[in-house]
């Protein structure tokens, strides 16, 4: 349980914790959460092995948001976990994806691949919205793969920030 002064990284630690106490088989979960200061843009976040969120700008190409991260959730109790930080400017977006969207497999056994997500989100509308963002990538996603079945996810959440005075 947190208390109101807790970081995100105390809260992916209880997790890890609650996780790794009664874990016979080894399981693990990986994860990213955070929290937007709606106010300033601020982005308090913690990555406990998860893929790299990126975030899209306006004029320039993606940027994975690079981070110390840590160990996925299980895998080992009483870890520490950092708590990372980026400022969102209005306009920018934030993309999350499971490892299911570059994993993606086509019939011709090729893997849609991070090439292919950066190629995606560098060709975005400077205005398209969160939804039209989250939609268009899954739509690539499932062309790209065709009939094929998938043996993974394909989750994709995506966060437009706009200014404090936008809200």
């Amino acid at each position: 349980v947190m208390n109101d002064n807790g970081s995100v990284a105390d809260l992916i630690g209880v997790a890890n914790h609650q996780i790794s106490m009664d874990n016979p088989n080894s399981m693990f979960v990986t994860a990213v959460a955070g929290i937007l200061d709606t106010r300033t843009g601020e982005v308090q976040f913690c990555n406990a092995g998860h893929d790299t969120p990126y975030r899209c700008r306006q004029g320039s190409a993606p940027q994975p948001l690079e981070s110390e991260g840590g160990l996925p959730l299980g895998i080992m109790e009483g870890f520490t976990y950092p708590t990372e930080h980026e400022t969102l400017q209005p306009g920018d977006a934030l993309v999350l994806i499971t490892d299911g969207v570059n994993e993606a497999i086509s019939d011709a056994d090729a893997a849609y691949g991070t090439d292919r997500v950066l190629d995606y989100l560098n060709n975005i509308s400077p205005d398209a919205g969160a939804k039209a963002i989250s939609n268009g990538l899954h739509d690539d996603v499932n062309n790209f793969v065709g009939d094929n079945e998938q043996f993974d996810d394909i989750t994709i959440v995506v966060i437009r920030y706009l200014s404090s005075g936008d809200i």
